[in-house]
């Protein structure tokens, strides 16, 4: 199941963990032996002393074989366990190391956790001790047959009938099994995948009070699956019955005809016949105890083909590959020669046409033209992120794709609009732009160098030396600890520290305010000179420098030249310009005071949208996806599953007592297997008449134990689907009704979510098998025990007490171990996954710095450096899991031994002794099966706990809104804060927003600037309800929003923020999935909701492009609207929130993705679309505060300046220091 490679490394432990296996497998065969030597001892006539002193033999060679089996099972137990944990290592890290070679935005981070967590946890489980049970029960069927065909060949060769069709029927029906197991797995990466876009994307689904929907969409696919697997359940329950029939059937067949055989064959006796039908019995009996692994099996095969698909994958594109030509040297002169593409999403629309371009060595050049002309596309090959569908991109003379991948990318860098710092130091995250190039392996004294000088050539030393710890100085996740524009000087530096020839900026200054914009501004000209400079922007001030400028428009260059040659062609170029002009006053010395004032931003000061990642400023109270200490046990998960859901409760009780009907069998096993042996003892010549009778007795008993494990099986397996999804479901729904506090966790990335949705439910279903299984093992030992104790009390006591109390104690101790240690062992593999997840949503980034080879080497270290939990378990656990499968020789031995003395005094018969015997060996048997699935157990109740704890903090015991709740915001909304503060830590030295009292009222605009990092993005998370004040009030029409329902008040408002996004889903879906009763696709839009979903594209300036699709509103988005440009991707989100026709909408930086002349006709749409509600803009481009009826202009957190925008101008304070500072649009002039 694992990779050839990885098989290889575990290969010996491996080889000897199956020898160890084999051996265990051969003590039952072996065991018969004695037995039939003890039946002979019982049925012959020698003196008390002789016999006692045959009996003592054979007990002695019990306890042998005893110590042999419990050393061979700890031993195979511990190794495969190793081994198992070895290859899942190695498993994940082949299946990461493919992963993030994939083509970008294709690989999934829910997918990628999923994967690594509960699809690799499956094979792990089948490769752990249960692959040891299966070769032992293949070794234990092997052995006896050919101990049976030594004793009596004639019988042995009847029986294996028995064998072949049990053999037969399981493969037929693990064959169905796997199939429909298949399918099931396609339907729940699909629900994985949808439930990460809703992580992912989770301000956009509370801001749109979408939850419902998603919620919906879930339950959809979660129902599908359902269904499926209740037509797997008969498949299930037929492997059980059909085992258990053909077991007992084994018997009536072997009684009846080794009967017949002691009257034909006088060379056969009494004790060479039960050696055979033990010896049958005991293969078919391990065929039967290995059914549960063929579900294990069947799941595992399905997530290894999962797996599998991944790992070989074909790479057209290979940043780890060795072939292609090394770059030894780069002058840095690239074309694209008639180069056209389409995205693999879309391949109906041609993004480039016919694309002519030359960037030429050691000089500027930019790119812009509208949203949406084709610009990002262009820079996502020149990264070679993907390849020209027709044409070519020539690199000093050499076609592209002829060089190596991580050699050419070491050559390039790229500062995105949407930088990604990591969770790291200031030092490390500017070295990792050494990452794959000659500087790499140099000294840490020497990178500190380059690093430093780096960081001056970005104009990031200054700010950088007055941190914390300088250098050393830990930036959080995202970085957030940094404001905006410091954040893409560290880009900046980050990317020049290896002197690459050619330096991509796209969109680097798109969302900053002008302090933030002069200063990144100079350091891109310090980083531009000498090198290859691609400039992709909208601000055309930024581009006059440039030695030429190409215009595009719909993939295709319409204009070409330096800055003045376009001004007097009085082209398109000289348009968008014209919507564009730099103040001409403006100084060189105020751009240089700009830049000089530069600060140390707090950590309160950082907190922008960024800060949904930070997990150094939200506290966690406590983490929901781990058994905590004091959480339930599992007799208290039983009691809740049984008592929260009537549907569950009913299909438990009917399995229960179907379940207490089947364990019967085991007593009367024991009686009728006594009375068939004490039948051979018989000198009557009605021998064959007793046998017809009690051999008929065990068919009569083998059709009603298939009846009633049919049922058992059909109904447990129903009950464990039903479980599964519906408290996936709940479960779903728990983690979408969270508070946004909840998301910011360290450990509650959307990969990490994704996957204890995944996992948590998955080992909550077992715990309805183990139940069942407990059940029937109770009443099996309790029923054998009455039994016992009525036949023969002296040796029942002895028996039952003497071995059954320590093999369940062992077993105890096992779960309990487990249990214990499951939370540690599940942690540090779910942190694995949540770094492999978090990598993937960064792959632009780590390969953009040639990092995926440091990121694969860091992924395996974390996982090995996990490994000593799981050692530590197994080194507990496996002694006595050993004992409790070995444990019941113990029993038999004395048992027999004591039983044996007994007879030999007069005070039992053999009848006695053999019912006391199997019924210790099927009370025994039933105890090693159970304790053999404790591993279920002890991952059920982390499970629970996990679930149950997320329940108790979900959003949805809130008490649904009233109807005159719903009605006093029915109308017109305004919105009042009276000395409002937040801070995101009681830890923060001071509040991010601090008493702050402002009316927002309705039939009114307000915009809200200010530097980065003043709290403007914060105001608007409270303003929407996403976050509750720390001090002060927000009401609403008068009403405070603590006292409102969440969804009364946030179906009344809109939010447009700057990172939109964009779900797996039809145009329409998105634009109108905050209206509550317009149905997804497939299904058809009624009139009016056609009408409205218009009107929203219109306003948003959006539709003419929709309808201009080949598939209009029903053109699918992809993951993320990866295909959609920034500037398409801001006018959908803006459309999005028209179509809800709030009372309040609230946009933050709506027009920092768009050109000039995309962000005039959005704020044309912003002025139609304010009159009759509350809008609030948070924006760094001033154009679109000069309509607003109030401007406040924020800094520290608190309201520095506000009035008009003639007012602010007039006062000539800092807004009008901002103003100046800034390109505006001529005609707001």
């Amino acid at each position: 199941m694992a990779t050839h490679g990885s098989l290889k490394k575990t290969l010996p432990l491996q080889v000897l963990a199956a020898l160890a296996a084999i051996g265990a497998g051969s003590v039952r065969p072996l065991m018969t032996l004695v037995f039939g030597g003890l039946a002979n001892q019982f049925n012959s006539t020698q003196d008390p002393d002789s016999l006692k002193q045959q009996i003592n033999r054979q007990v002695l060679f019990l306890v042998y074989l005893f110590v042999a089996q419990w050393a061979l099972v700890f031993i195979y137990g511990t190794l495969f366990s190793i081994s198992a944990i070895k290859l899942s290592v190695q498993t994940r890290t082949a299946y990461f190391r493919s992963a993030i070679r994939r083509d970008i935005g294709i690989q999934s981070q829910g997918n990628t956790a999923t994967e690594l967590s509960s699809s690799v946890e499956n094979i792990e489980d089948a490769l752990a001790e249960k692959l040891g049970l299966v070769i032992e029960a293949v070794s234990t069927i092997i052995i006896s047959w050919i101990i049976a065909l030594t004793r009596s060949w004639r019988l042995a060769l009847v029986l294996t009938v028995v064998t072949v069709i049990l053999l037969g029927s399981n493969f037929g029906t693990a064959a169905i099994d796997a199939k429909i197991e298949q399918r099931l797995h396609e339907i729940d990466t699909r629900a994985a995948t949808l439930a990460e876009e809703c992580f992912e994307g989770i301000i956009a689904v509370i801001s749109t009070a979408s939850e419902d929907k998603f919620i919906e969409r879930f339950r959809v696919l979660s129902n599908r699956a359902r269904s499926l697997a209740f037509w797997k359940s008969p498949v299930l329950a037929a492997q059980y019955s059909i085992s258990y029939f053909m077991v007992l059937s084994a018997y009536s067949l072997a009684f009846w005809y080794g009967t017949h055989l002691l009257e034909w064959d006088n060379s056969q006796d009494a004790g060479s016949i039960l050696v055979v039908i033990l010896c049958i019995n005991q293969g078919t009996n391990a065929m039967r105890l290995i059914l549960p692994v063929y579900g294990v099996l069947a799941k595992a095969r399905a997530s290894m083909t999962s797996l599998q698909k991944i790992i070989h994958s074909k790479f057209n594109i290979d940043p780890l590959g060795s072939s292609g030509i090394p770059v030894e040297f780069m002058h840095g002169n690239v074309q694209f020669d008639n180069v056209s593409f389409f995205y693999p999403s879309r391949p109906e629309e041609m993004v480039l046409k016919n694309l002519e371009l030359d960037f030429v060595a050691g000089q500027t050049t930019a790119l812009v033209g509208r949203s949406g002309c084709g610009k990002s596309t262009v820079t996502a090959l020149l990264g070679r992120w993907y390849d020209p569908c027709l044409g070519n991109i020539i690199l000093d003379g050499k076609n592209l794709k002829e060089l190596n991948v991580r050699s050419f990318r070491s050559n390039i860098r790229f500062v995105h609009q949407d930088t990604v710092l990591f969770n790291d130091t200031v030092f490390s995250n500017v070295a990792h732009g050494l990452h794959g190039t000659r500087l790499e392996k140099i000294d840490g004294s020497t990178q500190r160098e380059l690093v430093k000088q780096a960081c001056m050539e970005a104009n990031a030393h200054e700010f950088i030396a007055q941190l914390p710890d300088a250098y050393d100085t830990h930036l959080g996740i995202g970085g957030n600890l940094l404001s905006g524009g410091q954040k893409q000087r560290i880009a900046i530096a980050r990317a020049i520290v290896s002197s690459p020839r050619i330096l991509v900026f796209d969109e680097a200054t798109s969302a900053l305010d002008p302090h933030s914009v002069a200063a990144v501004e100079s350091a891109i000209q310090k980083a531009s000179l000498g090198r290859t400079t691609v400039l992709v922007t909208h601000r055309l001030a930024m581009v006059k420098r440039a030695s030429k400028i190409y215009i595009l428009d719909k993939g295709q260059v319409v204009e070409a030249g330096d800055h003045e040659s376009l001004i007097r062609a009085k082209g398109l170029y000289e348009r968008m310009y014209g919507q564009q002009q730099v103040l001409s006053h403006l100084d060189e010395e105020k751009n240089q005071s700009l830049v000089e004032r530069d600060h140390v931003i707090e950590i309160q000061g950082g907190k922008e949208w960024s800060s949904l990642q930070n997990t150094n400023q939200q506290p966690e109270k406590e983490d929901h996806f781990s058994s905590k200490k004091g959480g339930a046990t599992f007799l208290a998960v039983v009691h809740a599953l049984w008592t929260e859901n009537r549907r569950i409760r009913w299909l438990l009780t009917a399995s229960c007592l179907a379940g207490i009907i089947g364990a019967a069998v085991y007593p009367g096993q024991a009686i009728l297997f006594a009375e068939s042996i004490t039948v051979f003892q018989s000198k009557e010549s009605n021998l064959q008449s007793q046998s017809n009778f009690w051999s008929l007795m065990w068919f009569v008993v083998a059709i009603g134990a298939f009846c009633v494990y049919m049922a058992v099986g059909t109904l447990t397996s129903v009950a464990g689907s039903l479980t599964l999804h519906t408290y996936r479901n709940l479960y779903f729904e728990s983690l979408l009704n969270q508070p946004l506090s909840f998301y910011t966790g360290k450990k509650h990335s959307p990969g990490s979510l994704t996957a204890s949705l995944t996992s948590h439910t998955t080992h909550l279903q077992s715990a309805i098998t183990v139940l069942n299984t407990l059940l029937i093992t109770v009443i099996n030992i309790g029923s054998s025990g009455i039994l016992t104790l009525v036949i023969a009390w002296k040796l029942a006591l002895v028996a039952l007490f003497g071995s059954l109390p320590v093999v369940i104690f062992a077993g105890f101790l096992r779960i309990r171990a487990q249990t214990r240690g499951q939370r540690d062992i599940s942690e540090a593999l779910m942190d694995s996954a949540r770094y492999a997840s978090e990598a993937v949503s960064a792959l632009k980034t780590i390969a953009s710095l040639t990092m995926e080879s440091a990121v694969c080497d860091e992924l395996e270290r974390r996982m090995k450096a996990s490994l000593h939990y799981f050692y530590k378990r197994i080194f507990v656990t496996m002694p006595f899991f050993a004992f409790s499968q070995a444990g019941n020789l113990l029993g038999m031995a004395l048992a027999f031994w004591y039983g044996g003395n007994l007879l030999a005094n007069g005070e039992i018969s053999a009848f006695q002794i053999w019912v006391v015997f199997t019924a210790v060996v099927a009370g025994g048997d039933a105890a090693a099966e159970f304790f053999a699935s404790s591993n279920s157990i002890a991952q059920a109740t982390a499970g629970w706990n996990a679930i149950h704890d997320l329940q108790s903090t979900s959003q949805t015991l809130t008490p649904p809104p009233s109807p005159s709740e719903k009605n006093d915001l029915q109308s017109s909304v305004s919105l009042s804060l009276s000395q409002v503060s937040f801070l995101y830590t009681q830890a923060a030295p001071r509040p991010v927003l601090h008493d702050l009292t402002i009316d927002f009222l309705s039939n009114r605009r307000y915009a809200i600037v200010g530097p980065s990092g003043c709290g403007k993005s914060t105001l608007l998370l409270l303003l929407a309800n996403l976050r509750t004040p720390t001090s002060g009030v927000l009401s609403a029409n008068g009403i405070p929003l603590q006292s409102l329902h969440p969804s009364t008040y946030r179906s009344r408002v809109a939010l447009v923020t700057q990172d939109t996004h964009l779900f797996d889903g039809t145009l329409a879906d998105n634009i109108l999935l905050g209206v509550p009763d317009a149905s997804p696709s497939p299904s058809p839009l009624s009139a009016a909701h056609h009408t409205l979903l218009e009107s929203a594209a219109r306003q948003a300036y959006i539709l003419d492009f929709i309808l201009s699709l080949p598939d209009g509103f029903a053109t699918r988005c992809g993951r993320e609207g990866a295909s959609f440009s920034g500037g398409q991707r801001q006018r959908l989100a803006l459309a999005r929130a028209l179509a809800q026709q709030p009372a309040v909408l609230l946009l933050d930086e709506p027009t920092s993705a768009l050109d000039a002349g995309s962000e005039a006709e959005v704020l044309r749409a912003l002025r139609e679309a304010s009159p009759g509600r509350v809008t609030v803009v948070v924006t760094h481009r001033l154009a679109a505060a000069r309509d607003a009826d109030e401007v406040l202009l924020l800094r520290g957190g608190r309201v520095a300046e506000r009035g008009a925008h003639k007012e602010l101008m007039a006062r000539r304070g800092e807004y009008w220091a901002m103003w100046q500072a800034q390109s505006v649009e001529r005609g707001l002039e």
